[in-house]
């Protein structure tokens, strides 16, 4: 019996149940909502409130406290996805890191990855990859020891979800979009030809249960349904599938729906898992992210044993010393021979001539000069080191204006304001946006949905201005990168 505890900002769900390949049997699913500010994008930032919630929380239900397995929803991971040689379980894990040489984020990383379904070659292996700070692991492990619960794994929250959606038989063909409402948090996955392609994770505003609410979670459908047309796939993409709500609101998604006319099919996931029924299945699609620990796929991400391992704090260190390791060695030699030389002039002291002649011999004075020089290039080498590596993190901390980026920030638009971007400034890390709102009261929305893409440290903008012309208000926003932004 496996219990996953699953926690995003205000909401922790628990499955208990049994884990096998590719399906799992639940026996209980339960939730609570916790205080807000508690638990905040994954970070813990009240402890002493959260144990206490926990610990109600695992009293009133009586839940397990031994093979615990915690899944976090947080933008605190960093993951990837890329191809690599085909090889064995310990040389992919040293690859791994290599993979996010150029994010230099964590001081103390801890790192780990997941095969994808449906990704292998005779050659190659496809690969989710994932990075996390280690002191934001070791603070979950801390707290649920104070509640003497022990933990058994550790993992994200999209690499749980993609193992569970590669568990569905419905899907096992099916080219769609699949959207995970949880609270606050969107998260949409491009499904193509039964294997995972991409997913986005977006913030919305509205306050659940709203119009405004399903409005926003088409928008991001139609960015996503856009983003798969510009591929020019085969494929044919017709079908929206909702985890997480309602089917309430999934009525009125598609009546939302008929105004947009994406002419997308916007339905539950039906989740047939295990034994469940249509209730249970329902209930399944809840707990998703819970669910998907329970599935076994070969090689799952569990950051737990990693925390055990030694990081690899400087691996182009490592491989310049191998560089030098030649130097080294022949610098080695001639000081070798220097002292043989000087062990030399001591026993025959007495033989003057024979010394001076052997300090004036050139090949011996070439050797000198040889050994000095090798000094030297060692120098220059290391100075060179440790130039790049602050090169490296330089780069690291500027900005990137990716498609990735772009395509957030149009997500922010809708068809009451549309904005277009004017000018890109890499060295200040800002863009400037023109934007076209039809009504005054929108744009400190849009303002809002900039803030809240994460992608910036700041937005601002100096007034607006009402165009009788076109009947809009017109403003310039400029904002400014994290430096996180498209990393």
């Amino acid at each position: 019996m496996t219990t996953v505890v699953y926690l995003s900002n205000n909401i922790i769900r628990v499955v208990v149940g049994d884990r096998a390949v590719d399906r799992a049997v639940i026996k209980k699913e339960v939730l609570t909502v916790i205080p807000e500010g508690s638990l905040i994008n994954g970070v813990i930032t009240d402890a002493e409130e959260l144990v206490r919630e926990l610990s109600r929380f695992w009293d009133k239900y009586n839940l397990p406290r031994k093979g615990v397995h915690i899944v976090v929803h947080s933008s605190k991971f960093v993951v990837k996805q890329f191809r690599l040689p085909k090889v064995g379980k310990r040389k992919t894990e040293a690859m791994i890191p290599m993979e996010f040489a150029a994010v230099d984020r964590y001081e103390d990383p801890v790192y780990d990855y997941t095969k994808i379904p449906g990704g292998e070659t005779k050659s190659t292996q496809e690969v989710m990859g994932l990075m996390a700070d280690r002191r934001f692991v070791e603070e979950y492990i801390n707290l649920f020891g104070k509640l003497g619960i022990e933990v058994s794994g550790f993992a994200n929250s999209l690499g749980a979800a993609v193992k569970a959606l590669n568990s569905f038989p419905q899907l096992e063909s099916e080219t769609c979009i699949v959207q995970i409402v949880d609270g606050h948090n969107l998260e949409s996955f491009l499904w193509v030809d039964g294997k995972f392609a991409q997913s986005t994770n977006q913030r919305i505003i509205a306050e659940p249960q709203s119009q405004a609410f399903g409005i926003e979670i088409l928008q991001h459908t139609s960015t996503m349904l856009q983003f798969y047309q510009s591929l020019k796939l085969e494929q044919q993409l017709e079908d929206v599938y909702v985890c997480g709500v309602s089917r309430r609101v999934i009525g009125e998604l598609r009546e939302l729906e008929r105004g947009y006319a994406t002419g997308l099919e916007i339905a539950p996931l039906e989740i047939k898992a295990g034994n469940a029924d249509d209730r249970e299945a329902e209930k399944i699609s809840d707990y998703i992210y819970a669910y998907g620990m329970l599935i076994q796929n070969g090689k799952d991400i569990n950051l737990l044993p990693m925390l055990k391992k030694k990081p690899n704090q400087n691996a182009r260190l490592k491989a310049g010393f191998r560089i030098l390791t030649p130097v080294l060695i022949v610098l080695a030699a001639g000081i070798l021979l220097t002292v043989a030389a000087g062990g030399t002039y001591l026993v025959k002291m007495s033989k003057l001539d024979a010394l001076n002649t052997y300090l004036e011999d050139q090949e011996n004075i070439q050797i000198a000069g040889e050994a000095n020089a090798l000094e030297e290039n060692i120098a220059v080498s290391q100075a060179i080191n440790n130039d790049t590596a602050a090169v490296d993190r330089m780069l690291a901390s500027y900005p990137l204006l990716n498609r990735k980026v772009a395509e957030r920030i149009t997500a922010c638009s809708n068809e009451d304001i549309v904005s277009r971007l004017t000018s890109y400034e890499a060295e200040e890390g800002l863009v400037i946006l023109e934007a076209a709102a039809k009504r005054e009261t929108v744009i400190n929305q849009y303002v809002a949905a900039l803030y809240e893409t994460g992608l910036f440290a700041d937005v601002k903008y100096n007034g607006y201005s009402y165009n009788d012309g076109d009947d809009e208000y017109t403003l310039e926003i400029t904002c400014y990168f994290t430096p996180e932004a498209g990393r």
